[in-house]
């Protein structure tokens, strides 16, 4: 029967079981201002074929697809339509997954690859899925309440939210308490007890959170690069980068050429991990500080443009060759020694706006400019010594060991202090010397000795 629908919101069904597929199709096509005309059994052709009917603003698939599945259907289909929306080509496309699957790494996966909403079979589908398509239309995030933790959990690691961050968000007080509370890793149901309430409602209290939290802080996967000549270290990191569901790499080059063309060309990167030495005489180095002056350009021009942020990484090096590759622009610098968590953690500390810096390298370069090989170290408070009055006792306590080269765990130990609050603190230390890293703050402590000696 012909739509005569004015103007309806156009939604897909992307499931292999036939009863299902007619049960939702009826169920939307019962709303006045909803139509389901495009039903598919795999994701083969929904893959095919949905990239021309523009028209669809929601797709509704389950994960359990024959050959593909629906993460892996997301993770194809959503880029190209996303390209078509930036072309002005085609509506919007959101993807609702509705499945009986519940397990914790199924609704990660999902949220990796961008889906919109998160909806279980085991829920009433006549209450839930319009709801969630209304949902979803009006900007929201929709969840089945008992997988609310699972994906809270995951958006605060891929956010990078924090219990320091607790206090900044939209949240009743007893919101707060509870998210607080998870983020110390409780159950739900000592949760329940220490704030004397039923655990149902704790269940509750989780989905609005996320809802809340969601809308403020829009999850977004990280786009990785690697420029690596050596093909067992180039797919090594490829893999620990993709092993975690807030990061994707999917392009790795072995050379400087390929991925200057790449990112001169890219619109869908955030940090680009570079070797120091390329091969062939090449260093990572002059790569960094030319794409870096490029994109710089490019938000000079458009302020909307990403930015493009650089980590460096290699084995030990002389300390001039890391001070120069400090000074190149780079916002990192880790080393080949360190391990897979080191890395992630470090990548994860870039996203939330540090200089991730291995203490090791901080020393080296330390020690160069501290003898005097570099004349002009290029502190961004070479003569401000009025900063200082910004510092607390115990933060001067913590700059002071960094310039030693001591790392967080090191500082954390000998202030009595936990690592996490260290690693707080530090960023705040930044904050108030108006400084991107570790090698930086060391200098202004330099610099700020120097001036001590004087007087």
């Amino acid at each position: 029967m012909t739509n005569m629908k004015s103007n309806p919101i156009h939604i897909a069904v992307v499931n292999s079981n036939p009863i299902i597929q007619n049960y939702l199709r009826d169920l939307i096509n019962a709303e006045p201002d909803l139509t389901c005309e495009n039903v598919y059994a795999n994701a083969e052709d929904a893959i095919t074929l949905l990239p021309y009917h523009r028209e669809v603003q929601i797709v509704i698939t389950d994960i359990s697809l024959p050959m593909i599945t629906g993460i892996e259907l997301i993770r194809k289909l959503k880029p190209g339509l996303d390209k078509q929306v930036k072309n002005g080509n085609a509506q919007p496309a959101k993807f609702l997954v509705y499945t009986a699957l519940e397990r914790p790494e199924f609704v990660e996966k999902a949220m990796q690859a961008g889906a919109g909403g998160y909806i279980l079979q085991s829920d009433d589908p006549s209450a839930t899925v319009v709801a969630a398509i209304r949902e979803m239309l009006s900007g929201g995030y929709p969840l089945s309440l008992n997988i609310a933790r699972t994906a809270l959990d995951f958006f605060g690691k891929a956010t990078g939210l924090n219990t320091q961050d607790i206090e900044s968000q939209p949240l009743s007080e007893v919101e707060k308490k509870v998210l607080g509370l998870l983020m110390k890793s409780k159950s739900n149901n000592s949760i329940a007890k220490e704030l004397a309430i039923p655990e149902p409602e704790v269940q509750l209290h989780l989905h609005k959170i996320f809802q809340k939290i969601h809308r403020e802080n829009p999850f977004k996967v990280t786009k990785v690069v690697i420029v690596e000549d050596k093909k067992i270290e180039r797919e090594y990191y490829v893999s620990i980068i993709n092993a975690e569901p807030d990061f994707e790499c999917e392009n790795a080059y072995s050379n400087e050429e390929e991925a200057r063309v790449f990112l001169r060309n890219s619109t869908d990167v955030d940090i680009v991990i570079v070797d120091i030495h390329l091969g062939m005489g090449a260093e990572g180095i002059d790569l960094v500080r030319e794409m870096k002056e490029f994109f710089d350009k490019k938000i000079l021009e458009n302020p909307q443009s990403a930015r493009v942020q650089f980590l460096i990484y290699t084995g030990l090096e002389r300390p001039e060759l890391i001070f120069r590759a400090i000074k190149s622009g780079a916002s990192g610098y880790i080393l080949k020694s360190d391990s897979g968590e080191e890395v992630i953690a470090a990548l994860r500390d870039l996203r939330q706006g540090g200089a991730p810096m291995s203490p090791t390298v901080a020393r080296q370069a330390l020690e160069f400019i501290s003898n005097g090989k570099d004349e002009n170290p290029e502190s961004p408070n070479n003569n401000n010594t009025q900063e200082w009055a910004k510092l607390s006792a115990k933060e001067v306590q913590i700059l002071e060991l960094i310039a030693k080269g001591k790392s967080n765990q090191d500082i954390g130990v000998a202030l009595g202090i936990k690592e996490n609050n260290v690693k707080f603190r530090c960023h705040r230390i930044f904050q108030k010397i108006h400084v991107q890293n570790r090698l930086e703050a060391a200098i202004v402590w330099l610099e700020w000795m120097k001036e001590k000696d004087k007087d």
